[in-house]
């Protein structure tokens, strides 16, 4: 915008939000520690495509061992199920956003290998459930996480993606640091109560 025609106006940034209520812990996220149990590793598109990065998400899977790393991607189409690689478990889309949530709260890390995006909604989903989250640096997914509840990647490296879920595995980033920026930032409310006070402030100009 400020490179644009219009960069003389007056430009305010209101990010996303999301409902709070539906997407927080549940008490899937007090189960086993990792060291008993595989690392849940999700990734969730409406959508699932090249640009989507689930081609990479294929090629992570022979980066590491099935046995120590479960992957789950949501929102697949039937056909894409079908023909997962071994080692990659399949869901259709969710049908609600409670059932989303749930699937968030069993996971230990969102990964988010997109090559195209803007701010993207799954991002805050996680957080809000309390899982961190390792995204490639594209358009805004890496503003959704800091240095205590995310990692960036630099766009198709994908041996930076398993590294980074290794070292998380072995240095876990704090759920409640995840859930607290989601209340700060991304609480739907307080994200309507933006536009509303814009709204009242160009009003009574």
């Amino acid at each position: 915008m400020k490179k644009s025609f219009l960069k003389d106006k007056r430009i305010e940034v209101i990010k996303n939000g999301v409902d709070l209520s539906v997407f927080k812990q549940t008490t899937s996220n007090t189960q086993s520690s990792p060291l008993n149990r595989p690392f849940r590793i999700i990734a969730v598109s409406n959508v699932w495509m090249a640009y989507k990065g689930e081609l990479d998400i294929y090629k992570l899977r022979e980066m590491l061992p099935k046995e120590e790393y479960k992957i789950t991607m949501v929102g697949l189409s039937t056909d894409q199920v079908k023909n997962l690689p071994a080692g990659i478990h399949g869901i259709l889309r969710t049908q609600t956003a409670q059932e989303l949530a749930q699937l968030y709260s069993e996971s230990d890390v969102l990964i988010n290998p997109t090559y195209a995006d803007t701010f993207p909604t799954v991002n805050l989903e996680a957080l809000a459930c309390g899982i961190p989250i390792i995204t490639y640096r594209t358009g805004g997914a890496s503003e959704a996480v800091d240095e205590k509840t995310g990692v960036v990647i630099e766009q198709g490296n994908v041996a930076a993606l398993a590294k980074a879920i290794i070292n998380l595995k072995e240095q876990p980033l704090s759920s409640t640091a995840c859930r607290k920026r989601a209340e700060e930032h991304f609480d739907k409310n307080k994200c309507f109560d933006k536009y509303i006070d814009l709204y009242e402030c160009l009003l009574n100009k």
